[in-house]
């Protein structure tokens, strides 16, 4: 059996190690830095600054409160116990975009955790409305998307409409927590 740090192998060649090596480093949590991600509404009339009144900021971890949105039951389930394994027990969970706006007009949470590609309201669009101006205050709360399907040009949509991190499934428990509390520990100004 070929060995991963053999440069080809029978299969794929390098294709494979270097695709996984790229998925890495476009998930990989960034040092923390200013980033302004500006957004307008149909008639560009606002600019905000995204991260700069995050609602999760300075909770501990058992404190939040966490929507997941999510299409495939099994994902929910495998989310719900990483969440609850770190402490998380305050969840609410959707099936769809839309029913997550339906749950975020009855609660408010400090933590988003969204799919992608879902049905009827996919990711793009569920973000799109949460991030529209006048939906103060949950316009600031973060949203971690998680895809099946990473690509740059997923990955910079996913940040031009609004998303905090991007999380590629599998998603390991590792690696949900890191984004999560680097979400906590948002020290931009």
């Amino acid at each position: 059996m070929p060995q991963a740090s053999e440069p080809h192998d029978a299969v794929g060649g390098s294709t494979r190690i270097e695709r996984l090596t790229e998925s890495r480093q476009l998930t990989e949590p960034k040092p923390r830095s200013n980033i302004t991600i500006e957004g307008f509404d149909t008639q560009n009339r606002w600019r905000r600054s995204v991260g700069e009144l995050s609602t999760a900021f300075g909770k501990e971890l058992k404190s939040l409160k966490v929507l997941m949105v999510e299409d495939n039951s099994g994902m929910r389930l495998l989310l719900r116990t990483m969440l609850h394994t770190f402490g998380i027990t305050d969840i609410l969970q959707a099936r769809d975009g839309t029913a997550g706006i339906a749950e975020l007009r009855s609660h408010e949470v400090d933590l988003i955790l969204t799919d992608w590609e879902m049905e009827p309201m996919n990711g793009r669009d569920f973000i799109t409305r949460i991030r529209a101006a006048g939906n103060e205050p949950v316009c600031f709360t973060p949203i971690i998307v998680l895809t099946g399907y990473a690509s740059r040009g997923l990955l910079t949509e996913a940040f031009e409409i609004g998303a905090t991190h991007l999380l590629v499934k599998p998603v390991t428990p590792a690696s949900l927590l890191s984004r999560i509390q680097w979400v906590l520990n948002d020290d931009r100004q």
